[in-house]
């Protein structure tokens, strides 16, 4: 365990809290973070085989929810890690996150850089169905006119007429006379046999 404090009173009383061997001490340092918070572990009375632990927070605020620790000591205060994390894994951490930020800033820059697709389509180098070098549209006139109704109608705000098959008129009919002729008790629940 590295113990790395900015004053060396500090440092040596934190040595000493870790030691494991000094008699009718319960609470031992584990270790701390780069933030200089302290990790502690002792004994748990009512679960003799599983020690409590808990982080003592270094600076004005009070409150834990205030802090953000690393995922690290997180993990082994959860007991979900073993072995508490050592300092020159926490600045790896700390180096890898730096590198990951600086590829996603990148990655934004190179995505901001290339021009969003309806501006292609104003200056003319994409199709609007988004294919490059053609400047052909698609032909209309075979589809059924019914998106250009309800376009027209919501500009409009008039309702719009919609035909329909006689198909269309039986199931409707047919949904229409269950709503009707709906009795509550008619309907009964029957046992599936099963195997």
């Amino acid at each position: 365990m590295q113990i790395k404090s900015s004053s060396a009173i500090r440092t040596l009383f934190l040595k000493w809290k870790a030691l494991r061997n000094v008699p009718f001490r319960t609470k031992f340092l584990v270790g701390m973070d780069l933030e200089e918070n302290t990790f502690w572990e002792f004994e748990n009375r009512n679960n003799p085989g599983r020690p409590r632990r808990m982080v003592k927070l270094l600076g004005a605020k009070k409150e834990y929810i205030d802090y953000k620790l690393p995922p690290q000591w997180s993990q082994w205060l959860r007991h979900v890690r073993r072995e508490p994390p050592s300092i020159e894994e926490l600045e790896a951490e700390q180096r890898r996150l730096a590198t990951l930020n600086y590829r996603v800033r990148a990655a934004q820059e190179k995505w901001a850089s290339i021009p969003l697709k309806e501006e292609s389509v104003a200056s003319g180098s994409v199709s609007p169905q988004g294919m490059p070098g053609t400047n052909s549209t698609i032909d209309t006139s075979s589809v059924s006119g019914t998106k250009r109704e309800f376009k027209k109608a919501k500009e409009s705000r008039r309702p719009v007429k919609i035909e329909s098959t006689p198909e269309s008129k039986s199931t409707a009919e047919s949904e229409s006379d269950a709503a009707v002729n709906f009795k509550p008790g008619a309907w009964a629940n029957k046992p599936v046999k099963r195997g």
